[in-house]
Order: structure tokens, then sequence, then C-alpha cells
């Protein structure tokens, strides 16, 4: 999950890992998605689309185009 807001970011993965899913990355800068993505395995990706520094709606076309795969 990549959200700027710390708060939905607990928030989200609270529920989650109440509903069983016990492994959730959150990122909370745009910047640290791509890297990390070179280097992890993602199921799935929860993007914001309004962040600072590299926003949701730049950062969904390279996900797309090299992660088609996953679901954004």
């Amino acid at each position: 999950m990549v959200d700027d807001e710390e708060e939905i970011l607990f928030g989200a993965g609270y529920l989650l890992n109440s509903h069983g899913i016990r492994s959730v990355t959150t990122l909370n800068d745009g910047r640290e998605l791509m890297p990390l993505l070179q280097s992890e395995k993602a199921g799935v990706i929860v993007l914001d689309l309004f962040m600072p520094h590299v926003s949701g709606t730049e950062l969904l076309p390279q996900l797309v185009q090299n992660y088609p795969e996953v679901p954004v």
C-alpha cells in the first residue's frame, strides 16, 4: 500500500490483518515503490493517486508497463 497519510496506512493495514492478510508492506512516499518492486514481489498494489513528490497517477503507467500481472 502506498499512501502519504499514515492514518490511512495504519487503518487499512489493521483491517487487512484482521481479515487474515499478514503480509502487508506500507510506504508513505511514492518514490519508494519502484525500487522496492525490483527486489520484492507484489500480489496487489493499493495506490493513493494524490501524493506529494510522485503521485499515483504518475506511477500507474509505469506499474502497468513494468508489472502488468500485478493488479493495481
